[in-house]
């Protein structure tokens, strides 16, 4: 069945969401379709309010949707799962990805984003680690299925930070992991790391880069960011 054109991002405009109000929605590129039973499904209210300007959305960057979906990923990953031993940590919401529910200790919340080609899934993943790095979470990490994808990732990054001025320039801020000998530390203190899963599969690779995410801890904001894994 043809897919209505991000519906909730459009029926949140109209109920006064603050982000989205009078906010005009760029239309898909390509006609979409989806299966008929995941169509009769409401999708869930919007509530997140990004951290990326309104003016990227006006400057066309995102479809309406991309930006339905990098809405989605926001509140997602604003969710802390309950923690595993702690018995009574229940699973908590908060207004952005770098807030902490307190006295929880349970991992984020994934995001599934089951798009298929040509629907721009490299763009809106390069939406959402822009708006985890201005939540303050700026250590990325970007798997994909192939090391010749690199330089898509950056062509998806350049596409989002260069579409309005002032933003941060994560497409040049991106480290291959090939790049990096695998018995050093990766040099970049924040940044954009780029792997495939092949190269993560080597023990000595993964422990390098969990290393990396875990250096940053919250020292001036550079708490561990957005990872989004590439099929």
């Amino acid at each position: 069945a043809p897919r209505a054109p991000a519906a909730s991002v459009h029926r949140a405009a109209a109920a006064g969401h603050s982000w989205l109000r009078r906010l005009p929605a760029t239309p898909h590129a390509a006609t979409t379709v989806e299966p008929a039973l995941l169509a009769c499904v409401r999708p869930p209210a919007v509530e997140y309010e990004p951290a990326i300007p309104r003016r990227l959305a006006r400057a066309g960057a995102l479809s309406d949707l991309q930006l339905e979906a990098v809405l989605a990923i926001g509140r997602t990953h604003s969710t802390l799962l309950p923690a595993p031993a702690s018995g009574g940590c229940a699973a908590s919401t908060s207004g952005s990805p770098s807030d902490g529910a307190a006295g929880c200790q349970g991992v984020r919340a994934g995001f599934l984003l089951a798009d298929g080609p040509g629907v721009g899934k490299g763009r809106t993943q390069a939406a959402a680690i822009l708006d985890a790095w201005l939540h303050g979470h700026q250590r990325a990490v970007w798997v994909s299925a192939s090391a010749d994808l690199h330089a898509d990732a950056v062509r998806d990054l350049r596409a989002v930070c260069s579409a309005t001025p002032g933003m941060p320039q994560l497409h040049k801020l991106v480290t291959p992991l090939s790049s990096v000998a695998a018995s050093a530390p990766i040099p970049a203190p924040i940044g954009v790391v780029f792997s495939s899963y092949a190269l993560l599969a080597r023990p000595a690779r993964l422990a390098q880069l969990l290393a990396w995410c875990q250096g940053g801890g919250r020292r001036g904001g550079r708490q561990s960011g957005a990872r989004p894994f590439e099929g």
